[in-house]
């Protein structure tokens, strides 16, 4: 299994490395960039499912994996961080709204909706459990209390579904603070 990444809009390069060095060494999974997506490009907020909706789909037996700039809404939200689409695996994470001005905080955060939301696409829902990073999350204050890893549970729930992750990976994001 292969997660695709696509990228919409204007996506730093640390951002794009971040995201395939956390499904590679914390999700075990491949990743590869395929390329940038060509569409909303004169609009700044964009309805996820619709965009989930017009995207290609994944190659047969991977998972699509969106990194947008824009900011992205659902009905009833006012907007969301990500939205995963488990039966069309795909997903799509915006780093709009984590965005503060600081870099680390900021890539701490994105790390943690890229988690989340392949968590989805792993089969996983939401988690009560505090600190797990499948938690919802409606503010960036609630994205800043939980961890980037799952709990106990959780990684139960991935190993009855047949993944793996690497229970020993660090996050380190000063590798990335200086790739702009």
């Amino acid at each position: 299994m292969e997660i695709e990444i696509a990228l919409l809009g204007s996506v730093p390069p640390e951002f794009v490395l971040l995201s395939r060095d956390v499904v590679e060494g914390y999700l075990g999974l491949k990743a590869q960039v395929v390329g940038f997506l060509n569409m909303y490009s004169s609009e700044e907020r964009v309805l996820a499912y619709e965009l989930l909706r017009r995207v290609r789909e994944p190659l047969p037996g991977n998972m699509l994996l969106v990194i947008t700039s824009k900011d992205i809404y659902h009905p009833g939200y006012n907007f969301l961080f990500g939205l995963a689409l488990p039966g069309k695996r795909k997903a799509v994470v915006s780093f709009y709204r984590l965005l503060c001005g600081i870099r680390q905080i900021e890539l701490e955060r994105f790390a943690k909706e890229i988690i989340h939301e392949l968590g989805h696409l792993m089969g996983l829902n939401h988690c009560e459990t505090p600190g797990c990073v499948m938690r919802f999350s409606n503010s960036v204050f609630e994205v800043d209390e939980k961890d980037w890893r799952f709990c106990d549970r959780c990684l139960r729930d991935l190993g009855i579904r047949g993944f793996s992750v690497k229970r020993g990976y660090l996050l380190d994001i000063t590798k990335y603070l200086n790739k702009r």
